[in-house]
């Protein structure tokens, strides 16, 4: 969950990007600018705002070391990926294959049967955020019905 040195740049830049989402929502929210409560909230909450969504981007490992996980470039130089990859030109030393060995298992691929769509599709709908989905669903609908028997246009 640490940040890698060489991917500071793209925190600062996140946080740019975070603080600038943060403003224009105040700026689109209100036609001509916030009022001056809303201004004070603004200027209060945006620091919160980037230090929450920064530490939800590090916790999801956005900025992890490119060696661990993370596809690299195979048209960059080989030095560069040996760098990252932390090897040398032949290979790994005995000590790194043995650490990475208790901390990743063992470098083989596992063969599965997959699912076919169906079941892929369903399985989407099992989870919290699936199932929360489906209850918005639900109640859109019943709010739609309310409406139409009320005599709204929609």
């Amino acid at each position: 969950m640490n940040v890698v040195r060489h991917r500071l740049w793209q925190v600062l830049v996140d946080a740019g990007i975070v603080a600038l989402s943060w403003w224009l929502a105040f700026e689109l929210r209100f036609d001509h600018g916030p009022n001056v409560p809303y201004t004070h909230l603004l200027q209060r909450s945006i620091l919160f705002v980037i230090a929450i969504k920064l530490v939800v981007f590090v916790a999801f490992g956005f900025y992890r070391d490119p060696a661990m996980g993370v596809p690299t470039d195979p048209r960059e130089p080989l030095g560069r990926l040996h760098r990252d990859l932390r090897a040398g030109p032949e290979g790994l030393s005995s000590r790194e294959a043995a650490r990475r060995l208790v901390g990743y298992g063992p470098n083989e691929l596992r063969r599965r049967r997959g699912r076919a769509w169906p079941g892929e599709l369903a399985a989407q709908f099992g989870g919290f955020l699936g199932r929360t989905l489906c209850g918005g669903l639900g109640i859109l609908r019943q709010d739609l019905r309310v409406l139409q028997f009320a005599g709204c246009a929609l």
